[in-house]
C-alpha cells in the first residue's frame, strides 16, 4: 500500500502535465480539422492524442490504486473492529470475575450513586412543583382581586345579565 505522500506527488505531477497537454491537444485538434490535408498537423494531433491518453491512463490508474487501497484499509479496519469488540467482551467478563474473586464489587458505591440520582430527580420535581404552585396562586389572586370597576376601567365589556 502506497503512502498518501506518494499519491500526492503522482497527482501533482499529472496535474502539472495535464493542462499543457490539453492545451496542445486543443490546438492540434483545431488545426487538424481546419487543415485536414496537412500531414504535419495530423502528426502533431496524433502525438497530442497519445500524450492525453497516457495522462488520462495515469489518472485512472492512480484512482484505481487509491480505491483498491481504500477497500483494503476498510477490510482491515472492520477486522480490527471485530477484534476490539471481542476483546472488550472478554475484558468485561474478566472484570466481573475479578470483582467476585476479590470480594469488592463496589455495591455500596453503586447504591450511593443511585440514591443520589433519585434524590436529585425528586429535588427538581419538588422545586418545579413549588414554583408552579406559587405562579398559580399569583394568577388566581390577580384574577379574583379585580373588582367590577377595574374591569370596566380596563375596557372589557361585561355581558348584560338579565334576570
Amino acid at each position: 500500500m502506497a503512502s498518501p505522500t506518494d499519491y500526492s506527488s503522482k497527482i501533482q505531477t499529472l496535474k502539472d502535465q495535464f493542462y499543457p497537454i490539453l492545451t496542445d491537444y486543443k490546438q492540434a485538434f483545431v488545426n487538424t480539422n481546419k487543415y485536414p490535408d496537412v500531414g504535419e498537423y495530423q502528426t502533431i494531433y496524433a502525438s497530442s492524442k497519445t500524450n492525453l491518453d497516457s495522462a488520462l491512463t495515469g489518472i485512472f490508474s492512480i484512482r484505481t490504486s487509491i480505491e483498491t487501497n481504500l477497500e483494503t484499509l476498510k477490510d482491515k479496519l472492520l477486522d480490527l473492529d471485530k477484534k476490539i469488540t471481542y476483546e472488550k467482551s472478554i475484558n468485561t467478563k474478566l472484570v466481573k470475575q475479578y470483582g467476585q474473586l476479590s470480594g469488592n464489587n463496589n455495591g455500596s458505591d453503586v447504591m450511593l450513586d443511585d440514591s443520589k440520582n433519585l434524590y436529585q430527580k425528586q429535588y427538581v420535581a419538588n422545586v418545579t412543583l413549588f414554583i408552579g404552585i406559587f405562579l398559580l396562586t399569583g394568577v388566581i389572586y390577580k384574577v379574583f382581586k379585580q373588582t367590577p370597576m377595574d374591569v370596566v376601567a380596563s375596557g372589557i365589556k361585561m355581558p348584560n345579565m338579565q334576570r
